[in-house]
């Protein structure tokens, strides 16, 4: 074929999914009617990520285990709306002194996020961001019909012995969560 009849049958093939002809298939522009007169905050679906790093305050929390329970953020929701997780992420890192070999060690583990939600109502929901070791997400928090707020905190240990010296020194989570709109009944 010529290279001015592959360019024609481009124009005719490619002008029309442009968009640039009212009623064409491209009209990318325009209005969908099935859509007027909702109104949202947010788009249905929407997902929000954040992720965090915190220098945490280390505790001792057995023999020579260090603790953490540390605050991440907040997530606000109305009396309408369902905060559902969709995935989370955590990990702890540490440094530790191994005495048989005189050496310091980086240790690194996952910590474990959990969601406590105070409502206007008085009552408080506290559940963990995780709800099986397989990682089984997509869940929504039990706080629907109530105005609330979310403090994400992340939990952990690692364990030492009596010469380990074992600290805590950056915890780290990635969050990613939805809220959709609901019709409490």
């Amino acid at each position: 074929m010529k290279t001015d009849r592959v360019f024609v049958l481009l124009l005719v093939v490619l002008l029309p999914l442009s968009g640039c002809f009212d009623g064409s298939v491209g009209d990318a522009d325009a209005s969908d009617d099935a859509s007027e007169g909702h109104t949202s905050d947010h788009n249905e679906n929407e997902l929000f990520t954040s992720f965090t790093s915190i220098n945490p305050v280390n505790e001792g929390c057995g023999d020579y285990d260090i603790c953490i329970w540390e605050y991440a953020y907040s997530i606000n929701t109305t009396n309408s709306q369902a905060l559902k997780i969709v995935s989370v992420s955590s990990t702890i890192d540490g440094h530790y002194w191994e005495s048989y070999d005189n050496s310091n060690r980086t240790r690194i583990t996952a910590g474990t996020p959990y969601i406590i939600s105070n409502c206007d109502s008085g009552q408080v929901w506290n559940s963990t961001a995780l709800r099986s070791t397989s990682y089984n997400l997509g869940f929504y928090v039990p706080t629907v019909g109530d105005i609330c707020q979310h403090d994400i905190f992340i939990q952990g240990t690692q364990s030492g012995n009596s010469a380990s010296n074992t600290m805590i020194t950056n915890v780290q989570i990635s969050l990613t969560w939805q809220i959709d709109e609901v019709t409490v009944i």
